[in-house]
């Protein structure tokens, strides 16, 4: 009984979308860039999936199309002028919507019609996503959500109406939704939203976002939610199924199927947790994204009365000590996360994908990119994207949206906004880890929440933040390091991880927002970025061997406006690196086999010694037989701590030019093939490898990168005896990296080499 597999398939054929106008009266505005998938986009075809793929029923209504829509003073009035169309669930400020305009104040009107054979039946209206504050009206009547309120106050979550008691015998029936959305000149929970669009905050989604949508149920009682816990460990699943309008004698009944076979029938009540123990169990995980099928009835004096279909996946996300890192174990084994940070924006639909297809192709990309980790950032997506997160095996981080939360009222909502993204999406296999605060956005009480949601959710890993200010709370301690790559320091207690780097920024004419670009360090070409990128994504390998890295986040997965240091353009249409070649780079992470370090870095305790001058020296400086000895010695590394820190800083440097050399033992079963110098440098670094110039490097790295030696200096390697590292460093006041210039980033060396292997 495959359920999960053939939800879009199925409800596709489903959908109705009554009451839409014809496409002559909609047309897309003018916008500087479209994906390919905008022109597939019409009213009578908008989003028609089914949007709700862990509860599904048969019977239900599309609302999405045209709609009537009055605008800022407009809309306040009174009595709206209706003098605009819009294409739902396109956000006002969207090229898709048809109108194309900021707003803060928004009315949205159609006519609805409720099918004949749905007489009898209970009523409800789904609004999925409207952003932000939003009340509803039919044929006059204000109506109340589910949960008593008649004001819906969130941008990102579902809400819903029981319509019955407003609707007209025979129709047409008239619907009218109020939205107000101050965007960042409120203190809401918004994201990345803002009235002016620079650099990183992008042009706001006012209003409905998400699909709109009625469906049928029974008077004698519905299923509202069924709440799956699993622990693969027992291989137990936990089931609790809430019901709406349900009787003292009602009575639940869970069926579960893996594949065609049922495994079992439970029966329980309504808000009873109960647990069962599933016959040879099959885990979920990204190799084998397994997924029980569901069907849950609600029986009314041993009647059926309604009847849904769900999945659930069998998975656990745990830490263990490993040597003296804590390490993060799927199912028992550990695993190394390498993610792309999503933003989930469209050039032409904003906080909307044009199409289900679109959506969808943003993850299965990263996951031919040999991603197997999304962090979704300060935005929640529909039902559909951790649908298919779900089937796909894609593991995901999931950001809570955030705000400036600077008055009480604001963590009220921020709060209630992060228990009902955990309460929406808890039973998704492929969310591993919540995101209490990113960086210092809005961060407070940090300690108080993070432990209420580890107690609220004990089957996921917190981060809390993500960057910036850490209060030492969490599972998780996560540094943000561009263009990186870098690790905090072990924490005895809690797992390290690499929450954002990157950011190689690569404009892309013809297939930008606009002329004007942003990227943490910008490329000049597709072959510098390529170089830069293998580079610092192997530097995770150094990381995760000395300093127990367990995951990373590589900014970003597209472009966003005028952020140019996507993997992909922002139209989608551009792949700025080889997708078989970053493959490689992330397969070579994940299944890393070992790395052994040869001749250690600042990073080790104690840190190495080195012979240094900032003394011109001889012109053989570099060659194994000069003598240093009148060359001071220290600890690495040597830097400026006036000035921005690459790293752990030993011996303070301030001249423009520092000289370091130092001997090192070289293992005798050596691998010579696989040895790689590890060198952050700040700003041009020459390094000689006994004798032999192996590197001649520009400009500047934030964090330890992987450097190939050549035959050269393979060939001059000796196993067995004393080896000389040299490298010579010049600090410079200004760096032109790509099409910037900066200036003045600071001064750092440090070096060691590493062995490497599969």
């Amino acid at each position: 009984m495959k359920i999960n597999t053939v939800v879009t398939a199925v409800t596709v054929a489903l959908a109705t979308t009554a009451g839409t106008s014809g496409a002559a009266d909609w047309a897309p505005t003018s916008v500087s860039l479209m994906t390919r998938w905008a022109k597939d986009v019409s009213p009578d075809k908008v989003w028609p999936e089914y949007p709700r793929p862990q509860l599904t029923r048969d019977k239900w209504q599309n609302l999405n199309g045209l709609w009537d829509v009055a605008l800022g003073e407009n809309a306040r009035a009174e009595t709206p002028n209706f003098d605009k169309k819009i294409l739902v669930p396109f956000p006002v400020e969207s090229a898709l919507s048809g109108v194309g305009e900021r707003a803060d104040h928004v009315v949205y009107r159609r006519q609805l019609e409720v099918p004949a054979d749905w007489k009898g039946q209970r009523v409800l209206l789904h609004f999925d996503a409207v952003d932000w504050q939003t009340s509803v009206s039919l044929n006059g009547t204000t109506l109340k959500t589910l949960e008593g309120d008649e004001t819906h106050k969130g941008g990102y979550d579902r809400f819903s109406y029981d319509i019955t008691d407003a609707l007209k015998d025979g129709g047409p029936n008239e619907l009218m939704v109020s939205v107000f959305d101050p965007s960042d000149k409120g203190d809401q929970p918004r994201g990345k939203q803002v009235v002016e669009p620079n650099g990183i905050w992008y042009t706001p989604s006012t209003g409905i976002w998400q699909t709109v949508w009625l469906e049928p149920v029974s008077p004698k009682g519905s299923i509202q939610q069924v709440r799956f816990t699993p622990n693969a460990a027992k291989g137990t699943v936990n089931i609790k199924t809430q019901a709406l309008g349900a009787s003292g004698e009602s009575e639940v009944e869970i069926s579960i199927f893996a594949g065609e076979a049922k495994q079992a029938v439970i029966t329980a009540a309504p808000g009873e947790e109960v647990e069962f123990t599933l016959e040879n169990p099959r885990l979920w995980s990204p190799e084998d994204p397994f997924l029980y099928d569901v069907q849950v009835r609600l029986l009314a004096d041993k009647a059926p009365v309604d009847s849904v279909k769900s999945y659930f996946g069998l998975r656990d996300i745990e830490m263990k000590k490993v040597g003296d890192y804590q390490r993060v174990f799927l199912n028992g084994k550990e695993i190394f996360q390498s993610g792309t940070l999503d933003q989930g924006f469209w050039p032409e639909g904003l906080h909307t994908p044009p199409t289900h297809e679109a959506m969808v192709w943003d993850i299965d990309y990263t996951r031919q990119m040999g991603f197997n980790m999304i962090r979704k950032h300060i935005k929640i997506e529909p039902d559909l994207w951790y649908h298919h997160c779900d089937k796909t095996g894609m593991l995901v981080w999931q950001d809570a949206v955030s705000g400036e939360n600077k008055s009480p009222e604001s963590h009220r909502l921020f709060e209630k906004d992060l228990h009902r993204m955990i309460d929406n999406h808890w039973s998704s296999p492929a969310i591993v880890l919540w995101v209490v605060f990113n960086e210092g956005w809005g961060q407070y009480d940090t300690e108080r929440i993070t432990q209420e949601i580890q107690t609220k959710d004990p089957t996921r890993l917190v981060t809390s933040p993500s960057g910036w200010v850490d209060k030492g709370v969490g599972d998780i301690q996560d540094m943000h390091k561009y263009p990186g790559p870098g690790a905090p320091l072990p924490d005895p207690k809690r797992a390290s991880v690499l929450g954002e780097f990157g950011g190689l920024g690569l404009f892309v004419k013809g297939h930008s927002w606009s002329e004007k670009h942003w990227g943490y360090q910008g490329m000049a070409t597709k072959e510098e970025l390529a170089q830069r990128f293998a580079g610092i994504m192997n530097g995770l390998k150094f990381l995760r061997a000395t300093r127990g890295l367990c995951a990373s986040v590589y900014t970003q997965t597209t472009d966003v406006e005028i952020e140019a240091n996507g993997l992909v353009s922002y139209d989608r249409e551009v792949k700025k690196l080889d997708t078989e070649t970053v493959r490689g780079i992330n397969e070579s992470i994940i299944n890393m086999a070992d790395l052994k370090v040869l001749a250690p870095t600042a990073l080790q305790d104690p840190a190495p010694q080195w012979k240094y001058t900032t003394d011109k020296p001889a012109d053989d400086w570099a060659t194994t037989e000069f003598k240093v000895d009148d060359w001071k010695t220290s600890a690495s590394g040597f830097g400026d701590l006036t000035k921005r820190i690459f790293g752990k800083v030993g011996t303070e440097w301030k001249t423009p030019d520092i000289w370091i050399r130092r001997e090192f033992d070289l293992p005798a079963d050596v691998n010579t093939e696989n040895v790689q110098l590890m060198i952050v440098h700040a700003k041009d670094a020459e390094v000689y490898i006994n004798g032999v110039l192996t590197a001649e490097l520009k400009d500047w790295v934030s964090g330890y990168t992987p450097v190939n030696l050549t035959p050269g200096a393979i060939a001059s390697l000796r196993p067995g005896q004393k080896n000389t590292i040299a490298i010579h460093c010049h600090s410079t006041e200004v760096v032109q990296q790509g099409t910037q210039v900066q200036k003045d980033v600071g001064q750092f060396i440090d070096a060691g080499l590493v062995e490497v292997t599969q």
